[in-house]
């Protein structure tokens, strides 16, 4: 059994989990005012615009918050601790919540760049996550 949401997501969101799944991070972008969307949405949060199209985010993005964790919370098990949930917010412009995993990933600070990875959840979903990337430029 699936926890939570992942029993049927929603129509609408049907793209995202498709893209996880091939390890795309996929972010709307309103057709109308160009915005980006950091969740699936029906309608533009900016301008309530119905149109819309899927764009693969770049991956990359910036520690805005991150907070450790060493008591297991929902999902999460006793062997997970501790662990780090940070607002990351994306080189596209939106925030979103996701995990800081990785070697060093008990460091994590706000203003540290980070790079997309990918936490494989159940039988066929994958949730984003992200590592820092060391000081310095990105290779590859």
């Amino acid at each position: 059994m699936q926890p939570g949401f992942l029993k049927a997501p929603p129509a609408h969101t049907a793209p995202f989990w498709e893209g996880a799944r091939k390890g795309s991070y996929l972010l709307q972008q309103c057709s109308q005012c160009r915005h980006f969307v950091s969740f699936p949405r029906e309608a533009c949060p900016r301008c309530l615009s119905q149109e819309h199209t899927w764009v693969e985010a770049s991956g990359r993005g910036v520690v805005y918050a991150a907070s450790t964790h060493y008591i297991p919370f929902e999902a999460k098990s006793a062997e997970d601790c501790p662990y780090v949930v940070a607002m990351i917010e994306l080189e596209e412009g939106p925030r979103i919540v996701a995990n800081i995993v990785g070697e060093n990933h008990l460091e994590a600070r706000a203003g540290d760049t980070v790079r997309l990875a990918w936490i494989a959840h159940e039988v066929d979903h994958a949730l984003p996550a992200f590592e820092a990337l060391p000081d310095g430029p990105e290779e590859g």
